[in-house]
C-alpha cells in the first residue's frame, strides 16, 4: 500500500483563522488526518497572510474556470500556504496548495463568501487601501451583506456570476463585490436609543470537515445523558428578519411553553420574529448540540457583541454574547424535516434510565447517509477493545500479577518453622546450653556499659598476669 498524502485543514476554515481574533492561530497540518498541529503560528506569519490574501484578492474572487487558465493562481496558494504551515510541516506547502485549489473548484463559492466576509472586516486593507463601512444616517439596526449567485453550466463555457440586489446598492473599492444594505423589517425594542448597540453585520463561525463533524456527533451520541442533558425540554426554530434572507435562530429550553420566556428575550436581540418550529423532546440540549454540530458550517454569529443582552453578575468583566446559534439555509423545509427525523430518534428512548446508550436502537438514527452509523460502530469498537484490555491485560503482565499473588518458594525455604521440643529432648537441651558460645551483637546495645574507674596509684596489671588467667580458666 502507499503512502497517504498528507491533510490539511480546509481553505475556508484556514481564511477565518487568519481574521478570527477569538482564536489563536496554529499550523494547517492535520496529524494523521484528524487531529490539528498544536504549533502556534507567529505574528509575523499572521501579518505574511493577510497581505497574500488582501493583494490577491482579484485573482483569488475569479471563477474557477478562468482561473484555470491562470498559473499565477497555483502560486498565490503556495505562498499563503507556506505562511499558514510550521517550521515542521513547511516541506508539504505544494500538497497544501494542491489541496486548497481542488475545494476552490469545487466550492467555489463557499471561499468567496468567506473571502468576501473576512476582507470587508472594519480595518481590513485590500490593495492597501482601507475599506469604506456603509453606515446608516438614522441610528437603526442593519445588516451588511453580500450575495453572490452562481450559475454553472456542464459545459466548458465560462458561467455567469450575477448579484442581485433589492433595495439600495453601493459599489465599494473591491473589485467584483457588491456591497448591499437593505432596511430591516423590524425595530427591536429600546434601538431607538441613541446609546443602544446596533447590529452591523454577521460572520460565520469557523468551518469543519464532514468527517471530523460525523465523528463528533458520534462521539456526543455515545457520550452518556446526565444532569441538563437528561432532562425534557424544547427546541425551536424561528425566522430573524433583521439578519437577513435566511437565517434562522435555533435554540433550546426547559421552560413551558417557551414563547412566554424565549420569544420575549430574542425579540429584545433581534426585533420581531417568527415561529417556524416548536417541538417537545427528551433530552433537549443534548438533541440542540448534535443539531448545532450537524449544520456546523452553516453556523453564524454577529460580529459585534449583542449590547441588549447584560450578562448576570459584574458586567465590567463579562463581554456580552455574540448569539452563536444563528443558522443560515436557503431550505428552511429540509432543515424542519430534519428537526423532525431528531426528534422521533429521542422520542424512542435511545438512552436508559442510567443514562447510557441503548446500541440496539442505534437502527433507527434519522436515514441520511451511512457516514454517521459507520462513526458510530467504529467508536464503539474502540471502546469493547479498550474496556477488554483493561479486564484481560497480556500473557506477560497476567504472570506477573500471579507471581505476586502466589509467591512461589524454593528449597531454600521449606521446612522455616522449627519443631516444638518434647520433654524427653529437655537433658540435652540443657547440655546444649552449657556448651553454648554467644557472640556479641552486630549492633551496640542502646544501654551504656559502665567503666569501673582505676584508681590513681593502683598498678596496672600485666599482660604475663592476664595471659595465665586466660589459660587457666580454659582448663
Amino acid at each position: 500500500m502507499g503512502k497517504k498524502s498528507p491533510m490539511f485543514d480546509t481553505l475556508p476554515y484556514t481564511i477565518d483563522m487568519v481574521y478570527n481574533e477569538d482564536y489563536s492561530a496554529t499550523c494547517a497540518y492535520r496529524v494523521k488526518g484528524t487531529d490539528n498541529c498544536a504549533i502556534h503560528l507567529t505574528k509575523r506569519s499572521l501579518k505574511e497572510a493577510n497581505h497574500i490574501l488582501t493583494s490577491n484578492f482579484s485573482d483569488l474572487s475569479k471563477h474557477p474556470e478562468e482561473q484555470r487558465r491562470s498559473p499565477a493562481f497555483f502560486r498565490i496558494l503556495q505562498n499563503f500556504a507556506e505562511s499558514r504551515l510550521c517550521h515542521n510541516h513547511a516541506k508539504h506547502f505544494d500538497q497544501a496548495a494542491s489541496q486548497w485549489c481542488d475545494e476552490y473548484h469545487q466550492n467555489y463559492r463557499d471561499v468567496a463568501d468567506t473571502l468576501t466576509r473576512c476582507l470587508a472586516l472594519p480595518g481590513t486593507q485590500v490593495h492597501g487601501a482601507p475599506l469604506k463601512a456603509t453606515t446608516p444616517m438614522k441610528p437603526q439596526v442593519s445588516v451588511i451583506s453580500v450575495e453572490l449567485d452562481e450559475r454553472e453550466c456542464d459545459s466548458d463555457d465560462a458561467s455567469s456570476v450575477e448579484t442581485e440586489q433589492d433595495e439600495e446598492v453601493e459599489d465599494s473599492d473591491i473589485d467584483g463585490v457588491t456591497t448591499i444594505e437593505k432596511p430591516l423589517c423590524g425595530t427591536p425594542r429600546g434601538i431607538l436609543d441613541p446609546e443602544s448597540a446596533e447590529i452591523r453585520s454577521i460572520q460565520r463561525n469557523l468551518t469543519m470537515s464532514q468527517e471530523t463533524i460525523m465523528n463528533r456527533i458520534a462521539s456526543k451520541i455515545c457520550q452518556p445523558v446526565e444532569g441538563k442533558s437528561s432532562k425534557k425540554g424544547w427546541i425551536y426554530l424561528l425566522r430573524v428578519p433583521s439578519l437577513g434572507q435566511g437565517m434562522y435562530k435555533f435554540g433550546h429550553t426547559t421552560s413551558e411553553p417557551p414563547m412566554h420566556d424565549r420569544w420575549v428575550k430574542h425579540e429584545k436581540c433581534y426585533g420581531p420574529v417568527q415561529e417556524i418550529l416548536t417541538s417537545m423532546t427528551p433530552c433537549a440540549y443534548r438533541l440542540e448540540q448534535i443539531i448545532l454540530l450537524e449544520f456546523r458550517n452553516n453556523e453564524y454569529q454577529l460580529q459585534e457583541p449583542c449590547k441588549q443582552c447584560k450578562s448576570s453578575g459584574n458586567e465590567s468583566d463579562k463581554k456580552s454574547p455574540r448569539h452563536h446559534e444563528l443558522l443560515r439555509v436557503e431550505k428552511v423545509e429540509e432543515l424542519k424535516e430534519r428537526l423532525n427525523q431528531w426528534v422521533f430518534f429521542f422520542r424512542d428512548g435511545p438512552y436508559r434510565k442510567s443514562g447510557t446508550l441503548n446500541r440496539k436502537l442505534l437502527e433507527n438514527l434519522p436515514p441520511k447517509d451511512d457516514g454517521l452509523k459507520q462513526a458510530i460502530q467504529d467508536l464503539l469498537k474502540s471502546k469493547r477493545r479498550t474496556s477488554s484490555a483493561k479486564k484481560n491485560p497480556p500473557s506477560s503482565q497476567r504472570q506477573s500479577q500471579a507471581s505476586v499473588r502466589n509467591p512461589i518458594f524454593t528449597d531454600s525455604h521449606a521446612n522455616v518453622r522449627p519443631q516444638t521440643p518434647t520433654a524427653e529432648d529437655c537433658a540435652g537441651i540443657t547440655s546444649n546450653l552449657q556448651h553454648l558460645h554467644l557472640s556479641p551483637s552486630p549492633t551496640q546495645s542502646k544501654a551504656t556499659r559502665k567503666v569501673p574507674r582505676r584508681r590513681a596509684n593502683s598498678p596496672r596489671p600485666s599482660k604475663d598476669k592476664d595471659s595465665t588467667k586466660t589459660a587457666s580458666a580454659s582448663n
